[in-house]
């Protein structure tokens, strides 16, 4: 499934019978934006260490996305569409 599956709340509910409602889904299809997201970041990585912007940026994304409640499915699929377009930005502007 592409991070596109999920461009709106009111997006597609099902994708090859997975209901995307499902908690458990929904949070995982957020994450797994994140995770996508903090690998661009990665890739971004310059001198390493605590300092490095790109670490504090992975950093910053971990907790941005460890603070949506986990039982709030509105809230996983407003942050897994601003995880989206965070990562098209960032791939496109490569």
């Amino acid at each position: 499934m592409s991070l596109a599956t999920l461009d709106r709340p009111s997006a597609q509910r099902t994708h090859q019978g997975i209901d995307l409602r499902d908690p458990v889904v929904t949070y995982d299809v957020m994450r797994e934006a994140a995770n996508r997201l903090v690998g661009l970041y990665a890739q971004q990585v310059t001198v390493g260490g605590t300092g490095d912007p790109a670490i504090i940026a992975m950093r910053a994304l971990r907790d941005e996305v460890y603070a949506v409640p986990t039982h709030d499915l509105d809230a996983q699929e407003l942050k897994t569409i601003e995880l989206r377009e965070r990562y098209d930005r960032l791939a496109n502007a490569r």
